[in-house]
């Protein structure tokens, strides 16, 4: 049940007719609407539309405007160039909404919420972008972690909490079991001065890239002015090199979205900033 979406119906006081529910439209419905009363002007009309391809195709890229400079060359003739316009423009969309690749000409990726809990009480909710996860929660309502984040061995354990000067601390951790770590934290749970727990998972076992990723994420909670400290066996510590990933943004990425202004984007020598 925890992959599933839940669809919460707000009573409107509205009745709706269920005979207005209809299938998309096609675009001979929609021209035997429009043209209802203009049947027989439609019938008539012999003048050619002043239309430009790029208005045509609904899409502006170099093989739109090349067919548009060849068909003023007179390579093409205008029908023949609309026609390739309009094919070039399925095909585009056809290829960008089977495509999953990142970019500005593919789909935009997909940002799942998973919520459990009581929205205006205790809850928690897990984001999941490609193979990234996070899961939020404050202290009382860690048990809800349990049932929306997958048991991931490589997950990272964020404890926040606040001290004296009301600066963020974050204690980093990576259990072997984050299960049994926040199930010892919740027991604790008056005894302890954190506040919120983050979760972080679907991160590479070690290697480079972890190390990255721990990079950033150390730097990230540095330059918004938290208190980053290393705990447990996490599998790495602060590095002074300047490397960045896409995963590591990845993960600062979802991060602001949980708890805004607890990360920062670091700014280097080149003039990187958020």
């Amino acid at each position: 049940m925890t992959e599933c979406g839940r669809i919460l119906e707000f009573p409107t006081g509205r009745s709706i007719d269920a005979s207005r529910a209809r299938a998309p439209e096609t675009v001979a419905r929609l021209v035997r609407t429009f043209s209802g009363r203009t049947r027989a002007v439609v019938g008539r009309m012999s003048q050619p539309l002043p239309i430009e391809l790029v208005a045509l195709a609904g899409i502006d890229d170099e093989t739109v405007k090349g067919l548009a400079a060849l068909a003023a060359e007179g390579v093409l003739t205008a029908a023949t160039a609309a026609r390739l316009a309009l094919r070039h423009a399925a095909e585009t969309f056809q290829a960008a909404h089977r495509s999953g690749r990142r970019g500005t000409e593919g789909r935009y990726p997909e940002l799942t919420t998973t919520l459990a809990g009581d929205v205006f009480g205790d809850f928690a909710f897990r984001l999941r972008r490609y193979d990234r996860w996070l899961g939020f929660a404050n202290l009382p309502a860690i048990p809800y972690l349990y049932e929306i984040c997958p048991p991931d061995r490589n997950s990272l354990c964020l404890l926040i909490g606040s001290d004296a000067a009301r600066r963020n601390v974050v204690r980093v951790s990576s259990p072997q079991d984050w299960r049994t770590r926040l199930a010892d934290l919740h027991s604790k749970a008056d005894e302890r001065s954190e506040h919120h727990v983050l979760l972080i998972g679907g991160l590479p076992p070690a290697g480079a890239e972890r190390r990255s990723i721990l990079d950033q994420l150390y730097r990230g909670l540095t330059a918004a002015g938290s208190i980053a400290v290393a705990r447990n066996n996490s599998k790495s510590a602060p590095a002074d090199r300047r490397c960045r990933s896409g995963p590591g943004i990845e993960v600062l990425m979802l991060i602001e979205i949980a708890m805004p202004g607890l990360v920062e984007r670091d700014r280097d020598t080149r003039g990187g900033s958020r």
